[in-house]
């Protein structure tokens, strides 16, 4: 049931009737399958820049917030190694990466009413 054979199955009738459209979530529940629908990700809204940095690198964000956020920045098991507040008139801020080993880093900018972006950072030395 589904899978590869379906997917051939549904390319072979749409070279047929390029018109019909498969609802799965109709087709599904008829036989008592929920299919759990996908929402969109919003996009993503920050920036760091420039990637892969050594001394220092920038937050950009795409747009002015409306409160103030923080910038934290994690490293890969996911430990806290850095964490910055992000003005509300500050579309940019720079920061210095010096302290922090050469590595791949996870970051994410938060404000109180949820996430704004997230990221990964390269540094190199």
């Amino acid at each position: 049931m589904g899978g590869n054979a379906v997917f051939k199955a549904r390319s072979l009738y749409w070279l047929i009737d390029d018109s019909y459209d498969f609802d799965d979530q109709l087709l599904c529940l008829q036989h008592g399958i929920i299919v759990k629908s996908l929402t969109p990700q919003p996009l993503n809204g920050v920036a760091v820049v420039p990637n892969p940095t050594s001394d220092e690198a920038t937050l950009v964000l795409d747009r002015e917030l409306e409160e103030p956020a923080t910038f934290v920045m994690y490293d890969a098991v996911g430990a806290e190694v850095m964490r910055l507040t992000v003005a509300v008139e500050m579309p940019r801020l720079a920061f210095s990466t010096t302290g922090l080993a050469p590595t791949v880093y996870q970051y994410r900018v938060q404000s109180r009413t949820g996430a704004i972006g997230n990221g990964k950072l390269t540094i190199v030395r």
